[in-house]
């Protein structure tokens, strides 16, 4: 009867010991072994920006209201219908000839835009090449982009008011009186500063029947200034 208590002190001392191993071990294999955490894969999309779209917000805050950004339909039509080959253009019928010089008047401005664009993303460490496939890296556009213009690009999220359609046939227009008188100037009795540009657009719209506010016709005539300056003419 003597030994009983002592058989089993024995016995639990190995179901003690048996216990303690299997918690040491346990703990060895999560320790050697430790459980991965479920992360998701990085997405490369959000490291990237289109670089068309690139162009586009860059494009819109360097030229405001004077970028072309893309041709209407009938625009591209019209250019590539009546193109000049070999110095020679296909028959115009008068009814498209104003058209037609308002097309391709945006067409060489917006390829003079486009190609700025395209330098400035270059200079500024992005690789338009690249980007054609892959987009332009995001964070070194919007780094550049807050160093030129002193704030964030915009999101994109939100979209203004459509354009007017008058208005490529009106930004034609003062584009058409500065190539006749050039900028503002004291010593051009006919355009002697910004507002007598404003009046002539307010005067050029009013007999087309086209309607906007002052300060739109300000922003357009002030937009189209600064991008004739771009020019160096």
């Amino acid at each position: 009867m003597a030994s009983e208590p002592t058989e089993r002190a024995t016995a639990a001392a190995g179901s003690n010991h048996q216990t303690g191993s299997g918690e040491m071990a346990k703990r060895n294999r999560t320790a050697t072994h430790p459980v991965a955490k479920s992360t998701r894969p990085p997405d490369p999309a959000r490291d990237r920006i289109p670089r068309n779209k690139a162009i586009e917000i860059y494009g819109k805050a360097k030229f405001r209201a004077a970028w072309v950004g893309e041709l209407s339909k009938e625009e591209w039509e019209l250019t590539q219908k009546y193109k000049i080959t070999d110095g020679i253009r296909p028959p115009v019928p008068a009814e498209l000839l104003d058209k037609l010089y308002v097309a391709e008047e945006r067409s060489a401005r917006q390829d003079r835009q486009h190609r700025e664009a395209i330098h400035w993303l270059e200079n500024h460490g992005m690789d338009c090449v690249r980007g054609l496939a892959e987009g332009v890296d995001r964070k070194t556009f919007e780094a550049a982009f807050a160093r030129e213009f002193g704030r964030s690009p915009p999101s994109g999220a939100k979209r203004g008011p459509r354009q007017k359609d008058f208005w490529p046939r009106v930004e034609n227009y003062i584009f058409d009186l500065l190539v006749k008188h050039g900028p503002p100037s004291p010593d051009d009795p006919d355009l002697p500063d910004q507002q007598a540009l404003e009046e002539l657009v307010a005067n050029f719209m009013q007999t087309k029947g086209w309607d906007a506010a002052e300060s739109t016709i300000r922003k357009h005539v002030a937009d189209m200034l600064e991008y004739w300056g771009t020019l160096g003419r």
